[in-house]
């Protein structure tokens, strides 16, 4: 019997069904929540250890961060809630909080404020407070040429030793990893594809058709 292009369809079919199941072809299928890294660099004093983070752009306002954490100088700080309602021209919205993470402008229309950040910005800053009543801190801080355009942070009380200041620079990096059952979907689906394009060279070369 011989074996027509037709035959192709099956697998090919398949395959996509099983990509569309991995959410290959859907719009902003994408885990709910993202995981974040933060490496920062200093200008002064010692950069933060670690800083992780994640966030759910489609999680409702003020509870888009989760498991905001830092560490710095050997003392670690939470910023998940100031992360959710940061201070600032830019608003109190975790959203503003993550256009300072990832170096977006504030989209502010008000005027005369200068909306755009002034170089070195977005910056971290931290301090080790003293005995005389300064606390531990750490936080972000995005600012214009006028103001404060987003800035939030977490504050300890008491200091937990000899006054010190550091601040720098930071970058984020996605370091979410793709769902097992996504992996196996996507294999599913390369093998299908694979097998289908097989048969398609088969079915289109005369010495490899078979007669009844």
């Amino acid at each position: 019997m011989k074996q027509t292009k037709g035959s192709f369809l099956t697998p090919t079919l398949a395959a996509m069904a099983v990509f569309l199941s991995a959410g290959i072809f859907t719009p902003g299928a994408t885990a709910a929540s993202v995981t974040y890294s933060i490496t920062f660099t200093s200008t002064q004093g010692p950069a933060a250890d670690t800083g992780t983070f994640s966030y759910d752009a489609g999680a409702a306002p003020g509870g888009q961060f989760s498991a905001f954490l830092v560490s710095w100088n050997g003392i670690s700080f939470d910023l998940t809630s100031s992360a959710n309602s940061p201070d600032g021209a830019c608003g109190a919205s975790s959203a503003a909080a993550f256009a300072l993470l990832s170096h977006s402008e504030c989209a502010h229309p008000v005027t005369p404020y200068s909306w755009t950040p002034v170089s070195p910005y977005p910056e971290w800053f931290a301090g080790r407070g003293s005995a005389n009543g300064f606390p531990d801190f750490f936080s972000f801080d995005n600012q214009s040429a006028n103001q404060d355009l987003t800035t939030f942070g977490d504050v300890h009380y008491p200091s937990s030793g000899t006054s010190q200041r550091a601040q720098g620079t930071f970058t984020i990096a996605d370091t979410s990893a793709p769902e097992p059952k996504s992996l196996v979907l996507l294999l599913a689906g390369a093998t299908l594809l694979v097998a289908g394009k097989r048969r398609s060279r088969h079915a289109d070369d005369p010495t490899l058709i078979r007669r009844s």
